[in-house]
């Protein structure tokens, strides 16, 4: 594994899993959201965020967490080796939220809605990729502890 995806749904701690995968594989992480701010500077080049996403799933090793951006899933997965996919019940990240706003319960449905079902769909194309996916914390913590810390 030199370049790995992961997905995850709300409620779903991508995050703690991404820096256990980047520490025990000695990858770089990178945070969709966070690490690709694009300033008025780059505006004003004409760079865009998808450029920077392009630059990074370029690069020869990486892990970049991306809990649903459905928009550049095609450019990264494109170019990753592995796909970790949390792939629980509505019901289950729902209990890992705990209580929502009305904003927050919105995104929340809407995610299992229409994001979780194009995300499927955009994944099917990818049969030349290894896929690992979690439906439990149970799997998860299984993985983390038997597979990644004996690595």
């Amino acid at each position: 594994m030199k370049k790995a995806i992961i997905i995850g749904e709300p409620g779903v701690d991508i995050k703690g899993f991404a820096e256990a995968i980047s520490v025990n594989f000695d990858l770089p992480l990178y945070y969709l959201h966070n690490v690709y701010k694009i300033d008025e500077k780059d505006l004003e080049k004409g760079f865009c965020f998808s450029d920077r996403v392009s630059e990074t799933a370029k690069r020869d090793e990486w892990i970049i967490c991306s809990s649903y951006d459905v928009d550049y899933l095609e450019i990264i997965c494109s170019e990753c080796d592995t796909i970790f996919l949390f792939d629980y019940p509505k019901e289950t990240c729902r209990n890992l939220i705990g209580d929502l706003d009305d904003i927050s319960w919105y995104a929340f449905v809407r995610f299992f809605r229409d994001y979780k079902p194009e995300i499927f769909k955009k994944l099917e194309k990818y049969t030349d990729k290894s896929f690992i996916t979690f439906k439990t914390e149970e799997e998860k913590n299984y993985y983390i502890d038997k597979i990644i810390r004996k690595n």
